[in-house]
């Protein structure tokens, strides 16, 4: 008489297998942790690029002068400005002109998630916006080279002696750093330069204290966070 085989799993076998698939989640997930911020942090370095090529565009069209942080006059506020002439967002100017308009999801949706590509990096979950339903930035343009109103006249370009050292935009995690909004989050002057210089290190959403910095001469570079010892890198 012949006996049957059964291939069916005991539990202890069953138990064996469960525990290497434990083991193997428990090396690869953190691993594949690790690779999907790092591809966040290369769609953050993206998005800076897109809004320093755009503000070379405006220079080039512009006799080499960067444009306002924010100019009640007609510019508006510079993330719309950019946004709106040289990056294709939906954005009249009926609604760029206004400062400190609330763009919302519900209020203006084609321009908050046209708007959320562009200035919000994937990475940068810790704050929420200050104000409900508006869009916070994950970057601030810097004042001394670009002007507010009265405060500063805008600089030329051609008046820049260390382009490659003079950042032009930073990562700011600010929950008042948002979008169409202009406050001390959203610009840097010499007294936002030494908190953010000596904070940047503890806010850090990117490998090891390092952000993403946009400077004059075009270049994006993530780096290290600037401390106020490391030299006055936001004034020209």
């Amino acid at each position: 008489m012949t006996k049957k085989i059964h291939n069916s799993f005991t539990l202890i076998e069953l138990l064996v297998v469960i525990a290497i698939i434990g083991i193997l989640a428990s090396l690869l997930l953190p691993s594949l942790s690790k690779a999907r911020k790092t591809s966040l942090s290369a769609v953050c370095n993206k998005q800076m690029r897109q809004i320093i090529i755009a503000e070379h565009m405006y220079t080039s069209d512009n006799n080499g002068e960067f444009v306002y942080v924010r100019d009640d006059s007609g510019t508006g506020v510079w993330d719309m400005y950019l946004a709106q002439n040289y990056m294709n967002a939906p954005i009249s100017d009926a609604v760029r002109k206004p400062v400190n308009i609330n763009i919302t999801e519900t209020s203006h949706p084609a321009i908050y998630n046209a708007m959320k590509k562009i200035i919000l990096c994937p990475n940068d979950t810790k704050w929420k916006s200050s104000i409900a339903g508006t869009l916070r930035r994950t970057y601030a343009k810097s004042m001394r080279t670009s002007g507010v109103n009265t405060i500063y006249d805008n600089l030329n370009i051609t008046s820049i002696e260390r382009p490659s050292e003079i950042f032009q935009f930073i990562e700011q995690q600010y929950s008042t750093n948002i979008l169409a909004k202009v406050s001390h989050a959203g610009y840097l002057d010499a007294a936002r330069w030494q908190l953010m210089a000596n904070a940047l290190p503890k806010l850090t959403f990117h490998k090891s204290s390092h952000y993403n910095y946009a400077f004059v001469d075009g270049s994006v570079r993530l780096k290290e966070a600037f401390t106020a010892a490391a030299g006055d890198h936001w004034r020209p």
